[in-house]
């Protein structure tokens, strides 16, 4: 018998982390950790007032990562007694001196197990007091000029700076009161090092008394060498790497006396470190640390293996290809715990194969094709089954959103998220994902997308026997068989083998063609067979008269909308409003695409409504749908109606004279009381056929009538954000009485004039 398995060697997984954290836990205990809850002697600092040592515990968990891009929350393992500083001011004549006092700690944390290559980045409650690679160092720019500026400086008198300006060159990194080398110019006295005074985003300027006005066009370099770490914080800091050869460290021995080094563990020492900015306690750590220049995702999954016990021979990583920017497994977890975020971020599947964890990409996975009659093996003498079994899953149990929550490195390595909603969805689950890998949005996002497809189009559950001939198949194989001309891709989740040797296979239809490749932003459609992507839509707002007698007197506005791309897949969209364009409500949704098009040049004007328009033809490009002729009496039956721009019209022929582009002919004009749209007409004005099955009707609240709202059209497994929105004016055009028909007037013999109409509303 063959199924996933993970958890058979989960139990192994923690005998590394007893071992490790129980070493880590008798130097912390017997050496720091005990003396600093209960020290030797008692340290009274009143004027500090209450303080608190955020440090570890017994037992605290040690952090193991992979990655070029780790932020991790470091633990205490030493510290000093905290050391206070007086400064007294004041004292003059009648005056009483005023006494501060400040203070300072010395301590060392932990970051993690192992060797790293460097650490980056330290940030001390949220702020950064520790930069690895601070420097501004701009290159090759030839849009860069001088200009000599003589100004007041208040104290000091006149100074003379170096005004550097550019056209396209941000300058605004550059740090006042450290200097900037410069170099390239063609006056000798622009080049050298001299202090900033201050960076803008087009401007520089630099103290340079010697400076020479020049302009644009040579080749220039500038150069700002800045201090890694924030001195107004600590005095000093040391990085230890956790090297197997590392010594201890000096500070800590000057204390303590013989120490050990950690060796295997790295970690930082920070001297003076001063609490005031702190709110005088200790803030909370957190380190940027490179543990691998370059990390493969195969090489991450080994490591992980062997730590939970395996060795090369009980695995294989092989077929993986890529890299990870950062992961870190805080604490004792289980191995399939540590394997999940991989194996989803990476959409890598995991099967046992001959005594091997066989690792690969979904998309990576070859297909085992097999043909009908192998289907339904069974027993001698007993009923056969049926070829294939398939079970539908319930759509009211599938998610409508995926959210991914990950660590974005544009803020800071801090938790982001990522989502996908299924605006159709008739469930309102949200299926969350936590992915504690440095990932792009742009990735998360193309999982969340994944995983909200794969969860919709793989819902068919499906049961088959094979002859034991198929004793081969195992899960997570794939196999292809046709039945009744259909061809199924069969994503295999289980074998088993019963009586006379015959193969149970379950596991699920599955949508191959859809599954998305790296770097790729799909979306999970509504079913289907081919890969979908959320289209730009083309979205026509009518607020015109009222196209059947069920809306005469009901404000509301029609709705036509279909993908501006021909070729594009329309799988249902919805539309949403706002009063600011900035807060959106959903319309509701509009499930069909609707007939929409453009006319070729304007639509001539006629002189009378109500009779055939036999002379002016006019030409549409649609972009869905097929137009046809239809006879008279379909046409006076309400085929064939449409807005060109806002007068509704009707047509009886339809020729097609071009790729989706018709020509028609014998119209109808004005219908709908749009009498007055007649005449005015221009190219490139929009065409909408007329069809209650393609349009929808949106009411609205009678008081928008006069006001104005945003509207826009958002495709099944869009974004919000990323469709254009228009606004629109609420005429009303629904709740207009029809202009009346039928007019004339008759005079008395007093000539009054009585005028008469008939009432069309």
């Amino acid at each position: 018998m063959s199924t996933l398995i993970l958890s058979a060697v989960g139990g192994k997984y923690g005998s590394f982390w007893g071992g490790v954290g129980a070493l880590a836990g008798c130097y912390i205990d017997q050496r720091y950790l005990y003396p600093s809850l209960f020290p030797k002697l008692p340290v009274d600092i009143p004027k500090l007032g209450d303080f608190a040592l955020q440090q570890t515990n017994e037992g605290s968990p040690v952090n193991i990562c992979f990655g070029p891009e780790n932020r991790l929350a470091g633990t205490i393992i030493w510290l000093s007694d905290i050391r206070e500083q007086e400064s007294t001011e004041g004292g003059g004549w009648k005056e009483e001196p005023s006494t501060s006092y400040t203070y300072f700690v010395d301590l060392a944390i932990a970051v993690c197990v192992g060797e790293i290559q460097n650490i980056k980045k330290i940030w001390a409650d949220g702020a950064i007091i520790y930069d690895a690679d601070p420097d501004i160092d701009i290159q090759d720019k030839t849009d860069l000029a001088v200009t000599k500026v003589v100004e007041y400086s208040g104290i000091g008198g006149y100074l003379i700076t170096m005004e550097i300006t550019s056209s396209t060159t941000d300058l605004s990194n550059f740090k006042s009161g450290v200097d900037v080398l410069t170099s390239g110019f063609v006056n000798g006295g622009n080049n050298g090092t001299f202090r900033c005074e201050s960076a803008s985003l087009r401007k520089l300027r630099l103290v340079n008394s010697v400076c020479v006005t020049e302009a644009a066009g040579a080749t220039i370099d500038l150069f700002q060498d800045l201090p890694t770490l924030d001195i107004t914080k600590a005095s000093e800091m040391t990085v230890y790497v956790g090297s197997t050869t590392q010594d201890p460290d000096d500070l800590i021995e000057s204390v303590e006396g013989n120490s050990p080094a950690f060796r295997g563990i790295s970690y930082v020492v920070l001297e003076s470190l001063a609490l005031q900015d702190f709110g005088n306690r200790l803030p909370q750590f957190h380190f940027l640390v490179a543990k691998d220049t370059t990390k493969t995702i195969a090489s991450a999954i080994e490591n992980i293996l062997e730590l939970a016990g395996l060795t090369s021979a009980q695995y294989d990583t092989s077929a993986l290809t890529g890299n990870i920017r950062g992961y870190n497994l805080p604490g004792v977890i289980s191995l399939k715990d540590a394997l999940d975020p991989l194996l989803t971020a990476y959409d890598i599947m995991v099967r046992e194969s001959g005594g091997k964890l066989i690792f690969e990409h979904r998309t990576d996975i070859g297909i085992g094709t097999f043909t009908e009659d192998k289907l339904a093996a069974h027993e001698d003498l007993s009923e056969a089954p049926r070829l294939l079994s398939l079970t539908d899953g319930a759509d009211n149990k599938l998610p409508q959103e995926v959210n991914v929550q990950f660590l974005e490195a544009d803020i800071n390595y801090q938790k982001a998220s990522q989502r996908e909603v299924k605006n159709d969805a008739i469930s309102n689950t949200v299926l969350s994902i936590d992915i504690p890998l440095v990932m792009d949005a742009t990735d998360a996002r193309e999982v969340a997308r994944r995983e909200l497809w794969i969860a919709w189009a793989n819902r068919q559950a499906i049961r088959f026997t094979l002859p034991p001939s198929y004793y081969w198949v195992e899960s997570t194989d794939r196999l292809q068989v046709t039945v009744d001309g259909e061809v199924y891709i069969i994503s295999v989740k289980s074998t088993s083998r019963g009586a006379d040797f015959i193969i149970f296979v379950e596991g699920v239809v599955e949508q191959i063609l859809v599954i998305p490749s790296a770097g790729v932003a799909d979306d999970p459609g509504i079913g289907g067979g081919e890969l979908y992507i959320p289209p730009e839509l083309r979205v026509e707002i009518i607020d015109i008269a009222p196209f059947t007698d069920s809306e005469v007197l009901s404000p509301g506005l029609y709705l036509a909308i279909c993908a501006a791309d021909i070729t594009a897949k329309f799988k249902g969209a919805v539309l949403y409003d706002s009063i600011d364009d900035i807060t959106w409500a959903s319309k509701g949704l509009v499930p069909t695409e609707s007939i929409v098009g453009v006319t070729i040049g304007p639509l001539s004007t006629v002189q009378d409504v109500g009779y055939w328009d036999r002379i002016n033809t006019i030409q549409v490009n649609v972009l869905h749908g097929t137009l046809s002729s239809k006879s008279e009496v379909d046409v006076l039956s309400g085929q064939n109606w449409a807005v060109i721009g806002n007068e509704v019209i009707a047509f009886r022929n339809a020729v097609l004279v071009d790729t989706n582009r018709y020509e028609l002919s014998l119209l109808l004009r004005g219908l709908r009381g749009t009498e007055d749209e007649v005449g005015g007409h221009s190219g490139n004005e929009r065409f909408v056929i007329l069809n209650t099955t393609t349009l929808s009707f949106k009411t609205i609240a009678s008081g928008l009538i006069g006001s104005s709202r945003y509207y826009k059209g958002v495709p099944s497994g869009g974004v919000i954000s990323e469709y254009l929105s228009a606004q629109h004016n609420h005429s009303g055009g629904t709740v207009r009485p029809f202009a009346v028909c039928h007019v004339s007037g008759e005079r008395d013999v007093s000539s009054n004039l009585a005028i008469s109409w008939k009432r069309r509303t």
